[in-house]
């Protein structure tokens, strides 16, 4: 391409370490921008962007052509960002609000709430304000640093990770990179890489965070080293198909999608 390759990532704590290095040394290559999960979706839907941070359920759902390998948003067990409040048993949900910028994450709490719990409910999508969310449904789907931070004396307040975990013993992939088909291949080999860096660089990065943020030092490491997993390993892969499987069955998705990858070639950036 003659031009930078455009890149788009969620602007929330969970993608910090998967940009930090990207940030800092992208090499000229790189024009870098930020939105909410469903925007990034569209956008590469729209080609707007070439590669994009997007929810794993808008892949399944035909977005993008390319999945970015060993990279994710992950999480084995709480995901510590995605809850749900409810002021009855979940079995008794009968209206549910989702984030409007989500996508994986309701679908994955519709998937739970109808197949784990057998409960009968309708949807509303609605902006991330948890009172006004309960005030219009049973239950309330919150994600990202709201969903981190956010505390509320609701009945039931369940981490969606942790369920789903539960459930099928399995990880949950909410995000990873999808680009576009003419993409070069070195710029998997450059997204790995700066996730690796963003690992291996995780004080710095979370010291950054916590300037920008006004969250403790503890409670960004905590989230991100402890609750979040970056990888996309086969078990990764086998969860997702999982979820795909679940979708499709309560009419959420009209097929499963098989991933296809950008494979990784050249170096990373300079």
């Amino acid at each position: 391409m003659n031009r930078p390759l455009r890149i788009a990532a969620i602007p929330y704590l969970n993608a910090r370490p998967l940009v930090w290095a990207l940030e800092r040394k992208g090499g000229g290559r790189y024009d870098l921008s930020y939105d909410v999960p469903s925007r990034l979706a569209e956008e590469l839907a729209a080609g707007q962007v070439d590669v994009a941070l997007v929810p794993a359920f808008e892949y399944l759902r035909g977005v993008g052509d390319l999945i970015v390998p060993e990279v994710s948003i992950s999480c084995l067990g709480p995901a510590g960002s995605v809850r749900l409040f409810s002021r009855v048993p979940l079995a008794e949900v009968r209206r549910l609000a989702t984030d409007a910028s989500s996508s994986s994450s309701a679908a994955l709490a519709q998937v739970l709430l109808r197949q784990r719990y057998q409960a009968s409910f309708t949807t509303v999508a609605l902006p991330p304000d948890l009172e006004a969310m309960l005030a219009a449904a049973d239950a309330a789907l919150l994600i990202g640093d709201l969903g981190l931070t956010t505390c509320y004396p609701a009945e039931v307040v369940c981490d969606l990770g942790q369920e789903w975990y539960d459930w099928q013993r399995l990880p949950f992939t909410f995000a990873f990179w999808v680009a576009d088909e003419g993409v070069p291949p070195e710029v998997a080999a450059d997204l790995l890489w700066a996730k690796e860096q963003g690992l291996a660089n995780m004080a710095a990065v979370v010291q950054d965070a916590s300037r920008h943020t006004g969250l403790s030092a503890e409670v960004i490491g905590n989230y991100l080293q402890r609750n979040l997993d970056y990888g996309l390993t086969d078990a990764h892969l086998t969860g997702l198909r999982t979820f795909a499987q679940l979708c499709v069955a309560q009419g959420l998705l009209d097929h499963e999608r098989e991933p296809n990858f950008l494979r990784p070639a050249g170096r990373p950036p300079s």
